[in-house]
């Protein structure tokens, strides 16, 4: 339940979205700083969490595909 009660919080920062695919990348890494081995990701990664992990809306904001109350869901409901 704390995994998926820190989701949904973390969803709610989200929610304005990011203003570049680059952002989205390095919001990606900035969360996972903590339990990544060498304290940052390889630059391939990052770009490809942002290619093909999000989007650009309508308006120019780039969002995750995937949203985190749906995430929260596979957390809350994990066997």
């Amino acid at each position: 339940q704390r995994l998926a009660k820190g989701t949904r919080k973390l969803g709610a920062r989200e929610a304005d979205g990011y203003n570049s695919a680059e952002e989205v990348g390095e919001g990606l890494e900035k969360l996972l700083r903590a339990s990544l081995a060498k304290g940052a990701l390889h630059p391939e990664a990052k770009a490809a969490f942002a290619e093909f992990g999000a989007f650009c809306d309508g308006s120019g904001r780039w969002r995750l595909r995937c949203s985190r109350d749906n995430e929260a869901e596979v957390y809350a409901n994990r066997v």
